[in-house]
């Protein structure tokens, strides 16, 4: 991961870390992208993944292309930020609006594509995403094809595919539309740990009835009862 930095060379060795972090601090996007850099390979200072990203932000967040580049290519992989293939892929967007070349493709066609056809529940779920269209990749969408990925990554407990899964049911995208199998994924994602699909299954109960949702959470216990590590029988209400 790494090497895909290994253009963004100091541009200011004359300097001390000080000197840079000083400016950094004023506000100057240049800087801020200096001291990203000397963080990301340890240049002068401890090597710290999370300080890099964070002064790559700010930098890119002024628009130095760079940093926009670099923050795309970290949060691509997780890298000292979290992992999060649409704010990767808007950020390679910003860059590439300036003309910048990223490591869009390179990422895709070398280590996500790949890893996702290997299994890899993280990049599955990232080629889901791409395939649906929640990305800036001007790819061809195949909502069959991703929903088909966020089935595999769910397989190996991927929360946020579970999660996917009920709003790909919920739309009908790739599978057709279907209030009970939505609000059965939200319910295996909730009930896996993930907190944030507990408003999204409330919001499809309003639409189905009572013993709709009792059939949902029976298959849900049946098929997925070794996912969900909250205890399943505390959600009792609809």
């Amino acid at each position: 991961m790494i090497r895909q930095f290994e253009n963004l060379q100091s541009s200011d060795g004359y300097l001390s870390v000080e000197q840079i972090r000083a400016a950094a601090v004023r506000g100057s996007a240049h800087h801020q992208c200096e001291l990203a850099v000397r963080y990301l390979y340890g240049r002068g200072v401890e090597q710290d993944h999370s300080k890099s990203a964070e002064w790559f932000l700010k930098a890119a967040q002024q628009g130095d292309v760079q940093s926009q580049s670099a923050i795309g290519d970290m949060s691509a992989k997780g890298v000292g930020i979290q992992r999060n293939v649409i704010e990767a892929s808007t950020w390679w967007s910003q860059a590439e609006k300036q003309g910048y070349q990223t490591f869009r493709w390179s990422h895709y066609d070398r280590w996500l594509l790949p890893s996702a056809e290997d299994g890899d529940p993280d990049a599955q779920f990232d080629m889901a995403l791409i395939l649906m269209g929640d990305t800036t990749f001007k790819i061809t969408r195949d909502p069959q094809k991703a929903v088909a990925y966020l089935m595999a990554a769910a397989e190996r407990q991927h929360l946020f595919a579970m999660h996917r899964l009920g709003i790909a049911y919920e739309r009908g995208q790739g599978v057709d539309r279907d209030d009970a199998s939505a609000w059965m994924w939200f319910y295996v994602a909730e009930s896996s740990g993930l907190e944030q699909a507990t408003v999204d299954r409330r919001r499809v109960a309003y639409r189905l009835s009572p013993q709709r949702i009792e059939d949902a959470k029976r298959e849900a216990r049946g098929r997925w009862a070794s996912h969900m590590i909250v205890q399943i029988l505390v959600i009792t209400d609809f």
